[in-house]
């Protein structure tokens, strides 16, 4: 079974801890729910028929079939037990070789036909089974997360305001992929699962009912120690995404703002913060270690428990069969054989098994019911400003006039804070004014609820008379530009996002809305033009430039009214000019009612009013010049004090996200002077790096890779003994000449190595896992301590380059330092693992065979191979392959939810929603050959091993039918290999994938 890894505390030596910079309270300290609470458990379900509402008539087709497929394959395993139950019999030992050389030749070659038909339709319906569902749930997973997408990106801005826009993009990623799991192929495994469980105990019960009620007794606890299993392991793995998830909050918000950190020289607090969140991450891998070795230690206990109680009862049967007053003939209807017995106790197994196997296909789909409440309770939602609802009047002429009657309102994030307190201000078509006042006066509220990014809590803001709730909110907002202090841009070129303001502008519209806005003449300077890409965020241009694009994004919309929010706030001396004197070109290019909100009283002169803000309430109104003339006026007070530079930044009347927005915009600007590093980097990463180099990183763990290398090495040794006691079992059935009190006798002392060999498996599990895992988790958290603090250290002319966004820089931070444990511990693992059970197996084999087991060694790889590809196919979580579609369909909404403002602004809504479903389409083919991939590989993992016994079976009877095979010898070989084959599956299906972790390696080093 896959050996996680654990942890420990995060060694002190990782990253020198200081006293927390006072900077760092401009960086969020965690990630918050949804509600600005701390997240909780919802027990609210959707129903299971809920999960499939977007599935159209092909999806419907596809998961019939799968269905179908899947109860074909869950039948087919207990069927294959019949016939191996059939061959025992004709291999029977008892005959001593005097057998019909064409009667037994003739049942040889009638059970293996039956394997080979048995094994063809396995190949065909397990591929059915997988490729169906997952194909089905990819296809219905792609509408599911369109519509949250767009139910999100439709929600009023005081929603964001609660939610934290740094998980919304994640949460979308990550709950539909729950869904998807649990409405794919884990449905269809269920199927089979359930499937198999009953035909087993039918065809147990059918066999022999008594021996079946013994070994069923053992159903429960083998069902209830997988559920629990599955359970502590879902737990660990979701306490990890959980710790995880706030060390990569801390990382995404570190390198989304750099300038900041470098800025206040924070590297050192964030480094701290990120190993603190680190140690949880640790805490909850050992926890995943220690449950995956004793849970799967102990389900191998009891089932071995299973087996001592059940191979001794079966030779009791058996010698009361056949040894007994009342004997019946071996092969009759209801006389118990070593070949019935085998049946049974096999059926029993498998179907206790199967259904406790059932249980984690169970959970992913409760999980999934979990997942798709909150998705489908925000597709529900009715938005309380929807800008895409079709609702609301329009009218042709918009003159501008505007009035604000007896405003009361406070932010949803602060209801306690109250920054209109019922002010009332008119504002006539066509008028420059302009908005002053002390920080929470409410300037900054005005341009909001002119933009109807919130309502009023009494009173009505009105635009021509016409209450703003009465009016077509999409409408509303092509009458309305915003040119905000944070000139945010997307990650597109240039002209894109000028053409943002005006879908559908002619490039020479573009043109001349650049020129106006004073852009023209640098655009021109690059490259491309204004085909340039201005990087994440506007990453690759100054702060002037980005704003004059923002102006002239503005200019092209050509609004009835115009706000502009500290629109020069941000930026040096120079970069001010140039973007002032765009923004008085602005306001000269047509007559509309302008709304100022300045920073620096010296640009607001010209105004044609100037009204003075304070506490939600208006002090003063009228020119710059009379309200100078006012003796202890608030105004002159405010001129006074910027003269002498103590007026501060004018910022805490909006939420606390916007505020934090602005000042790391402001910080933002810096520019490093350090020659970029981002060549060499790579340079560096091309290259072959040493294993000893990998491995170096892991030297403070040595005693517990020695400690979980001897528990790999016993548990290895242990699946080819398994294989001999089962094989001393089976002969004792046929060992009637002994009498009954010795074949009991013999049978309890074999079944007595079936309880050693459980206990042995057990604690070899435990200490095997547990101390790997220790390993894999400090090599884990060492890495990514190592990768972060390096990543900090770049220049600031690195992150310039699109390979080095911050989403990008997490995304490596996540994974490759996660990928390298397949390199080490987990390679050691499986490595030491397949050692033993190699030697051992082999070493049973040629000791009985040597031609049986030169078969087996044709044969191996095949067999090998089947049983990793099943181990991989019902460990792999959603069977799903990130590919480049669904990373630019979450980048593009990341990118959005953090700019929702000026989304919401220039009603980019339904551009951006109809671009994330592109990105989306993009990854269907990808998706569909994922599910074929998986189809294929699960099929060839289930028929190939049939196919394989089929050659076993011919060959071995071909050698008994000359004399140069015994049955116990036959069976030694093939029962211990074949439990070999099943440990070298368990373990490689535990290393994880060591090509991506080869390239983990050449990317971190």
């Amino acid at each position: 079974m896959a050996s996680g890894p654990p942890a420990q505390q995060v060694d002190e030596t990782y990253v020198a801890v200081q006293s927390p910079h006072d900077a760092s309270v401009l960086l969020h300290d965690k990630v918050v729910a949804n509600d600005g609470k701390a997240p909780q458990t919802t027990n609210n379900l959707v129903s299971f028929g809920q999960l499939f509402q977007y599935a159209d008539a092909t999806d419907m087709l596809l998961m019939f079939t799968g269905t179908l497929g899947a109860m074909v394959m869950g039948v087919s395993q207990p069927i294959q037990i019949v016939f191996f139950g059939d061959i025992i019999n004709v291999f029977n030992p008892a005959g001593g070789g005097n057998f019909a050389r064409d009667k037994f030749n003739d049942s040889i070659n009638k059970v293996v036909y039956q394997f080979v038909v048995l094994a063809s339709v396995m190949l065909v319906v397990g591929f059915g089974q997988i490729a169906c569902w997952s194909i089905s749930a990819s296809r219905q997973a792609k509408k599911l997360r369109h519509a949250y997408a767009s139910a999100i990106l439709r929600q009023e801005i005081g929603w964001f305001d609660v939610n934290e826009p740094m998980q919304l993009a994640t949460r979308v990623a990550d709950t539909t992929l729950l869904v998807q799991e649990g409405m794919g192929r884990k449905v269809g495994d269920g199927i089979n699962f359930m499937s198999m469980g009953l035909a087993s105990l039918i065809l147990a019960f059918h066999y022999g009912w008594e021996l079946s009620l013994v070994l069923f007794a053992f159903t429960p606890l083998l069902g209830i120690s997988a559920f629990c299993t599955s359970k502590a392991i879902t737990l660990a793995v979701q306490g990890g995404v959980a710790s995880y998830a706030e060390a990569g909050g801390i990382a995404e918000e570190s390198l989304s703002n750099i300038k900041t950190v470098h800025m206040f020289n924070a590297m050192p607090v964030m480094a701290a913060k990120y190993v603190a969140a680190l140690g949880h991450t640790q805490v909850s891998g050992v926890k995943k270690g220690l449950a995956v070795g004793f849970g799967t230690g102990m389900m191998y206990c009891i089932a071995m428990c299973t087996y001592a109680v059940g191979m001794y009862y079966g030779a009791v049967r058996v010698t009361n069969d056949q040894l007994g007053d009342n004997k019946c003939k071996s092969g009759t209807a209801g006389c118990y054989d070593g070949g019935r017995v085998i049946t049974i106790f096999f059926c029993i197994v498998m179907g206790s098994m199967a259904l406790g196997q059932a249980g984690p296909s169970m959970q992913a789909v409760m999980t999934a019911r979990s997942a798709a409440y909150e998705i489908f309770e925000l597709i529900n939602r009715t938005s309380k400003i929807d800008a895409s609802s079709d609702d609301g009047k329009t009218f042709d002429i918009v003159e501008g006039r505007i009035s604000l009657e007896s405003i009361r309102f406070a932010y949803p994030s602060r209801p306690e804070v109250e920054v209109a307190a019922g002010y009332s201000l008119d504002i006539p078509a066509g008028q420059k004014i302009a908005l002053v006042g002390s920080s929470g006066s409410g300037k900054s509220t005005i341009v909001s609820l002119l933009e109807r990014f919130y309502d009023p809590l009494e009173g009505r803001v009105t635009l021509d008379g016409h209450d703003l709730k009465s009016l077509n909110v999409k409408w509303l907002r092509d009458q309305v530009g915003l040119v905000g202090q944070e000139p945010c841009l997307f990650s597109d070129t240039i002209a894109a996002n000028i053409r943002h303001g005006k879908p559908g502008a002619t490039i020479e519209q573009v043109y001349e809305a650049a020129k106006q806005a004073n852009a023209y003449d640098f655009i021109m300077g690059f490259p491309l033009g204004f085909d340039t890409p201005v990087g994440d965020r506007g990453a690759q241009l100054s702060g002037g430039q980005k704003q004059r694009i923002a102006i002239a994004r503005a200019i092209i919309k050509n609004p009835a009214v115009l706000l502009l929010d500290e629109a020069t706030s941000a930026l040096d001396t120079e970069s001010e000019a140039v973007v002032q004197a765009s923004l008085d070109r602005l306001l000269a290019s047509r007559q509309r009612t302008t709304i100022i909100i300045a920073h620096r009283l010296s640009t607001i002169r010209d105004a044609d009013r100037i009204v003075v803000l304070s506490h939600g309430s208006v002090l003063e109104d009228g020119t710059h010049d009379s309200l100078l003339k006012i003796e202890d006026g608030h105004y002159k007070a405010l001129v006074d004090a910027q003269m002498r530079g103590s007026i501060s930044e004018d910022d805490e009347d909006v939420p606390e996200q916007v505020k934090i927005q602005r000042k790391l915009s402001a910080a933002a600007h810096v520019e490093s002077a350090i020659e970029t590093t981002s060549e060499v980097a790579e340079e560096v990463g091309a290259t072959d790096v040493p294993l000893s180099r990998v491995w170096a990183l892991s030297a403070p763990e040595t005693r517990q890779l020695i400690f979980g290398s001897l528990g790999a090495l016993f548990h290895g040794a242990l699946y080819p003994v398994w294989g001999v006691l089962l094989t001393k079992c089976t002969v004792v059935f046929f060992q009637t000449s002994l009498g009954s009190d010795a074949m009991r006798s013999e049978a309890l002392k074999w079944s007595m190595g079936f309880i050693a060999l459980g206990v042995g498996i057990l604690a070899s599990l435990t200490v095997q896992n547990h101390q790997f895992a220790i390993v894999c988790e400090r090599l884990t958290s060492r890495i990514r301590v190592m990768v972060f603090q390096s990543m900090l250290r770049q220049d600031i002319g690195w992150f310039d380059d699109a390979k080095h966004s911050s989403g990008a820089l997490t995304t490596r931070l996540a994974t490759d330092s996660a990928a390298i444990r397949s390199m080490t511990a987990e390679t050691l693992n499986a490595i030491l693992i397949n050692v033993a059970t190699l030697s051992v197996a082999f070493g049973i084999a040629f000791y009985n065979s040597w031609r049986m087991t030169l078969l087996f060694l044709a044969v191996l790889p095949i067999m090998a191979a089947a049983q990793t590809l099943q181990m991989q196919m019902m460990t792999s979580q959603t069977g799903k392959s990130i590919n480049e579609g669904d990373i630019k369909a979450g980048a593009m909404l990341s990118e959005a939810i953090n700019a929702i403002r000026t989304v919401a602004s220039f009603n980019l809504e339904r551009s951006t929603n109809a671009g994330y479903l592109t990105n989306l389409q993009v990854s269907a083919a990808t998706d569909r050959k994922a599910g074929i991939f998986g189809g294929i590989a699960f099929s060839v993992s289930q028929s190939s091993m049939i196919y394989a016994l089929a050659a076993v079976f011919y060959y071995g009877g071909w050698l008994m039918t000359n004399k140069l095979l015994e049955f116990e010898n036959m069976f030694m070989v093939l029962n211990s290999i074949l439990f070999c084959s099943f440990g070298v599956g368990m373990a490689a299906q535990g290393m994880g994938d060591v090509g991506k972790a080869k390239i983990a390696v050449k990317s971190i080093f």
